[in-house]
C-alpha cells in the first residue's frame, strides 16, 4: 500500500503559537499513523512525501508512527552524470541553460513538478534575469494549484518577503521561523492564514529545514533566494512609503548579480519612470 502526500494533510487549528507546530504536525498526520498502527503483520506500507516537511528524521518517525522495521530512503546530491540520467529519464534530452546552475535539490523540484520544458525553454535571446524571474513564478503558480484558496502571485509575495527578512540574517538564507513565515503571508495577503493555507506555508517552495531544534528553515538555493530578493527591492523602488517594507534598515546582505539584473529587468517591464527610482534611493538616505 502507498501513502502518498503526508505533507499536504492539514488538521483544524494550525494558526496559533508557533511553538505548537510539531503537535501540529502530528495531529495533522494522524490518520497516517492510525492506518500504520493497524496495518496487519505482514503487509506492506510505503509512505511518501517531503521530508523537509518536519524538522528532523525523528521528528518524521514519530509523527508517523514508524519504527525499525521501516527503511528511510532519500535521494542523495547528484553529480554531473547523475544530472544528465535523470534529467532524461524525465523527458529533456538537451543541455542545461547557461543561466541555470545544475544544482541536484533544484533540477529535482523543477522535474517533480513537470517544469522544466516550461522553465527551460524561453524566448530567444532572453537575458538570464528574465529567465529566473519566470522560474519564480512557474514554481508559485504550480504549488498554489494545490491549494485554490492561495494563487501564485500571493505565493511568491510571501517567498520574496521572507527571502528580505533573511538579508538580515546569517548569510542571507536563514534562519527564518514559522513566526517569520505567518508575518510574510499576514502582510502580503492582509489577513492570518487559515487551515488550508497554513498546509502551503509548511512546505513553502525553496525553502528547507535548517535547525530540528527550533524547526528553523532556510533557502536551499541562493540563486533562487536572490531572485526573490528582488521583489520588495522592486516595490519600494515604486513606493518607498510603504509600510509593509520598513524592516529594509535591517538587511546585512545585498543583493547578488542575478537580484540586481532581476530587479532592474522587472522595473523596466513594470515601466517604473527613474523618478520613481530617484525618489526611492533619496528615501534611503
Amino acid at each position: 500500500m502507498l501513502l502518498d502526500g503526508f505533507d499536504e494533510m492539514a488538521t483544524p487549528g494550525w494558526t496559533g503559537p508557533s511553538s505548537h507546530m510539531r503537535d501540529l504536525r502530528r495531529r495533522s498526520v494522524e490518520l497516517v499513523r492510525r492506518f500504520i498502527r493497524e496495518t496487519p503483520v505482514g503487509a506492506g506500507v510505503a509512505l511518501a512525501g517531503r521530508q523537509h516537511y518536519f524538522d528532523s528524521a525523528g521528528g518524521l518517525a514519530t509523527a508517523l508512527g514508524i519504527g525499525s522495521t521501516f527503511v528511510n530512503c532519500s535521494l542523495s546530491e547528484f553529480d554531473e552524470d547523475q544530472i544528465e540520467q535523470y534529467l532524461r529519464t524525465h523527458g529533456w534530452d538537451q543541455g542545461l541553460p547557461d543561466w541555470l546552475p545544475a544544482r541536484p535539490l533544484l533540477l529535482a523540484y523543477l522535474a517533480h513538478r513537470e517544469l522544466l520544458r516550461e522553465a527551460f525553454i524561453v524566448p530567444a535571446g532572453s537575458s538570464p534575469a528574465m529567465a529566473w524571474h519566470n522560474l519564480l513564478g512557474l514554481i508559485c503558480d504550480r504549488e498554489a494549484e494545490i491549494e485554490a484558496n492561495v494563487d501564485g502571485s500571493l505565493l511568491r509575495s510571501v517567498v520574496e518577503r521572507l527571502a528580505s527578512v533573511a538579508r538580515a540574517r546569517g548569510d542571507g538564507l536563514g534562519p527564518i521561523d514559522f513566526r517569520d513565515i505567518e508575518e510574510a503571508f499576514r502582510s502580503s495577503s492582509g489577513y492570518v492564514p487559515d487551515d488550508r493555507a497554513m498546509v502551503l506555508l509548511q512546505r513553502l517552495p525553496g525553502l528547507g529545514p535548517l535547525d530540528a531544534e527550533t524547526g528553523s528553515r532556510r533557502f536551499i538555493d541562493a540563486d533562487l533566494a536572490d531572485t526573490a530578493r528582488a521583489g520588495d527591492v522592486v516595490r519600494f523602488a515604486q513606493n518607498p512609503y510603504d509600510a509593509s517594507l520598513e524592516d529594509l534598515d535591517s538587511w546585512s546582505v545585498a543583493l547578488g548579480d542575478i537580484g540586481v539584473d532581476v530587479a532592474a529587468f522587472r522595473l523596466s517591464e513594470l515601466l517604473v519612470p527613474t523618478a520613481s527610482v530617484v525618489a526611492a534611493t533619496a528615501a534611503c538616505e
